[in-house]
């Protein structure tokens, strides 16, 4: 049973704010030439992306209905792979020139160790909590849908494959694949200096041999490939890197009528084939193309209809919300920029919240109680959990730069505030 191709809510998480690159940091130019305060949009739409992926891999939940997924060609996973780009290059273009490429480079690998090892630690976590759910319920479910069955059979097997990142049960493959994307940012930084049009025009040639000649990495116990197979996903994050060293260089984003018009067409079209209105209940309206009316819309290879919707929708929003936007800065939306500024302790936290409404699902049934109980629970612990994991880095930078973190009984936000981005500067936090 091919689980990893059945679209079941498979995890389109990563991990974007790289070591040396804080969210309550400034940016560092490349090179250390200039300095520009963090686009906050990046991590509002990282959060929104957190509890999207929440929703959706949570089986049976009505919420999925309105999440990016169901209204379009692309989804989360692509969100997080470009901001992770983009991230990247923020993070560590800056050491590769200042301190050299080898240097700059075991940076990278550093990060790269961390992700493997918090992949590691969640596959054991959420292992151990589908067999508790498995034994207590006397379900095989548990372990059929995520693909863990392979574990019982041949755990020996399984545990060396899993290593080496072959086996990736399902809703924990994304670590895997950015892990491998990171690998590829020092060859591609490096490209990026010497000749932008090379750069891209290897990305390019990389995908495109991928996805006409079924190239991808192998895995088990399937031996079709990863589910996001990197030789084409590194695409997509080198588009995010190349459009933050563009930035990074001062250029502006083109308002060409014809490209907001392509860029709004292919939106609509994906809005049309994804067809969203047939989940609503009693309405009973057909959709008006068939789903495969545009050919290959591969997900795992990231075809061109996904690659050309994800950059349409980021174009536009980039060009609708501004980063000056002042509800960024409302408190509503701050609780998203926290998660987003804790991706990888969210994303986590997310992923086991998922299995747990599983279990609430499959057991207690998908009445509007339960689905009240789960989506309110599990965003509302991720969003305390970000607002929580932010609060505790400000008073650690407080402390750091010897402010008082209360005053008068009350916390004194503007001090924290200014010592989380003073002190944190230059930091190796990768929250």
């Amino acid at each position: 049973m091919n689980l990893n191709r059945m679209n079941l809510k498979t995890s389109t998480y990563l991990d974007l704010t790289p070591r040396g690159h804080d969210a309550g940091q400034p940016l560092s130019g490349v090179g250390g030439k200039s300095k520009s305060p963090r686009d906050v949009r990046l991590d509002f739409f990282r959060g929104l992306a957190l509890i999207f992926i929440f929703i959706d891999h949570v089986p049976g939940n009505s919420l999925a209905h309105v999440t990016m997924r169901a209204l379009g060609l692309s989804d989360a996973a692509e969100v997080f792979v470009l901001i992770a780009g983009f991230a990247a290059f923020l993070a560590y273009s800056g050491p590769l020139e200042r301190e050299g490429f080898r240097i700059g480079a075991v940076r990278i690998f550093t990060r790269i160790r961390d992700l493997f090892a918090a992949h590691l630690l969640l596959v054991a976590l959420c292992g151990a909590l589908l067999a508790l759910a498995a034994r207590a319920f006397e379900n095989p479910l548990y372990f059929e849908d995520v693909n863990l069955t392979p574990l019982a059979y041949d755990p020996a097997g399984a545990i060396w494959r899993l290593l080496v990142l072959f086996y990736q049960p399902g809703y924990l493959n994304i670590l895997p694949l950015y892990i491998v994307l990171l690998a590829w940012l020092p060859a591609f930084l490096w490209l990026l200096k010497r000749n932008a049009a090379v750069a891209m025009a290897t990305s390019v040639a990389i995908w495109f041999c991928a996805g006409c000649g079924r190239i991808n990495l192998p895995s088990w116990p399937e031996v079709y490939g990863w589910y996001f197979n990197p030789f084409a996903w590194q695409l997509l994050f080198s588009v995010g890197a190349f459009a933050a060293f563009q930035a990074r260089r001062g250029a502006r984003l083109s308002r060409s009528p014809a490209l907001v018009a392509a860029s709004l067409a292919l939106v609509i079209v994906g809005f049309v084939v994804a067809a969203p209105w047939i989940n609503i209940p009693y309405l009973e309206l057909p959709r008006l193309v068939p789903f495969d009316a545009l050919g290959s819309v591969s997900k795992t290879d990231l075809s061109l209809w996904r690659l050309g919707h994800i950059l349409s929708v980021a174009y536009l929003t980039a060009l609708m919300v501004p980063a000056s936007a002042g509800w960024l800065q409302s408190k509503a939306a701050q609780l998203l920029v926290n998660c987003g500024r804790n991706g990888l302790d969210i994303f986590c936290l997310g992923t086991v919240l998922s299995f747990v409404g599983m279990a609430v699902m499959l057991e207690g049934g998908r009445s509007w109680e339960f689905q009240l109980l789960v989506n309110g629970s599990g965003i509302g612990g991720m969003v305390w959990a970000g607002l929580w994991l932010t609060s505790r880095k400000a008073r650690r930078a407080a402390l750091a730069a010897g402010l008082p973190a209360v005053q008068q009984g009350k916390q004194d936000v503007a001090p924290v505030a200014n010592a989380s981005r003073s002190a944190e500067a230059g930091s190796s936090a990768a929250e």
